[in-house]
């Protein structure tokens, strides 16, 4: 089982493709293959999602054990609802209650409660199949025609896969067999089963029958059921052809677990961007990786502490140590800077007797800095640096200058406050040259 501490950095942007097909249904590629062109187009964590099955999940859970990819276990229901037929994503966790969701499990929980045990398909392909003249009949064959021939009831599937912890995800926007092109709200209408089914589809949103929407690309009505629902919306690749796999993705920000995808349910707005490129990308030399304290006779530990890319807090009880760390990270890359700032303050700072004890800060870009080398000149990063100390010692001495100062550095280093302030700027002085 996945632990949330294995992840360190807490949560990142990575690649998600959460609908993908094996041959246990309608897909024709294996999953050793799936798992190896995931990886190979850079996918972080996909979901296998077959029809009316849960026949490879044990298998492609057990090639990706110990490969660079997180496997979510899925499957994919036809509903009654529409024309064509609704199509509902199903994704649960490794585990609930204690009881491990594998393919038996999952199998004997969700598929036989609603009427989808496989033999039960496999009658109905066979039915199908001797009906347009065919003879012989393997049980295989007969279940991949019967798996479009069973439905289920949408919110019957939807109760029992959130008792057991799972997430809803119907088909949405522009894609086929989703709710929008077979429950539609407004426009021509091809018939009146579409026509009362308008307030239906907000009863399956509003009574929390759906978590997350599957569309087919950006600006594919996502807006609309974040706005209107409070609902995330992802794109897949739907892959049934091995190139297809990992073609579409979403990037989301979270551990690359189920209970990390769980996060976009109850933050839907920040932690999904459907887009080509990492989001919040920044310069490598401007990012700090992995900060560690460093002694022979292992006071600190000397373990590595990790940061992510963005905010990072230092949490802690008083006297704890957390004006340490920030102080020997401070110093270690700017050093000038903490000078200036700690006699300000008259105060001395914090310093290693030994010379055995040190800090190193590494960037992303793999360059470091340590505490020891304190010359100036070999320091190429400038920092802002602010103690609680300092921001005490402003108020106390009820310096408005200066802290109006600092605080104004800092929120001008927002784009959309700058523009704010610039323009403000801008109006105090064509006012006070017009008088």
């Amino acid at each position: 089982m996945q632990k949330y501490w294995k992840y360190k950095r807490g949560s990142e942007w990575r690649k998600w493709d959460l609908h993908i097909h094996s041959d246990a249904s309608d897909g024709k590629m294996n999953c050793e293959q799936i798992v190896n062109k995931a990886i190979e187009k850079g996918i972080d964590v996909i979901a296998l999602t077959d029809h009316h099955t849960f026949k490879n999940i044990d298998n492609i859970k057990a090639l990706s054990k110990d490969k660079d990819i997180s496997v979510i276990s899925g499957i994919e229901f036809r509903t009654e609802y529409g024309k064509k037929s609704v199509h509902i994503l199903a994704l649960f966790p490794n585990e609930i209650n204690g009881i491990a969701l594998n393919t038996k499990h999952l199998t004997d929980l969700i598929l036989s409660p609603l009427g989808l045990a496989e033999i039960n398909i496999i009658t109905k392909g066979k039915e199908k199949l001797i009906e347009e003249g065919k003879s012989e009949i393997s049980d295989n064959e007969a279940f991949k025609k019967g798996m479009f021939l069973v439905q289920v009831d949408f919110k019957k599937a939807a109760n029992l896969v959130h008792e057991y912890g799972g997430l809803i995800i119907p088909h949405a926007g522009q894609k086929e067999n989703g709710i929008d092109k077979e429950m539609r709200h407004i426009g021509k209408m091809n018939t009146t089963l579409y026509n009362s089914l308008g307030t239906v589809k907000e009863e399956l949103f509003n009574e929390n029958y759906i978590d997350i929407c599957e569309i087919s690309k950006e600006n594919d009505n996502e807006q609309f059921y974040l706005e209107k629902f409070n609902k995330p919306s992802i794109i897949t690749s739907d892959a049934h052809e091995l190139n297809e796999v990992g073609s579409k993705y979403t990037w989301i920000k979270a551990d690359p677990t189920f209970e990390g995808l769980q996060q976009i349910v109850y933050e839907p707005k920040g932690r999904t961007k459907i887009q080509l490129l990492k989001p919040e990308q920044k310069n490598d030399r401007h990012v700090i990786s992995k900060i560690q304290f460093k002694s022979s006779d292992r006071l600190f530990g000397n373990q590595k502490i990790l940061l992510n890319d963005n905010l990072n807090a230092i949490i802690g009880g008083k006297s704890s140590g957390k004006s340490l760390l920030l102080h020997s990270i401070a110093n270690s890359i700017d050093p000038e800077q903490v000078n200036r700032i700690t006699k300000r303050l008259n105060f001395e700072g914090y310093s290693f007797k030994d010379e055995s004890y040190n800090f190193e800060v590494t960037w992303k870009n793999d360059d470091r800095d340590t505490l020891n080398d304190n010359v100036f000149e070999n320091k190429i990063r400038k920092i802002a640096y602010i103690p609680q100390l300092y921001i005490n010692y402003l108020a106390e001495k009820n310096n408005k200058k200066d802290l109006n100062i600092l605080v104004g550095n800092i929120l001008l280093q927002n784009d959309l406050y700058k523009i704010f302030f610039d323009n403000k700027t801008k109006e105090i002085a064509d006012v006070s040259n017009i008088y």
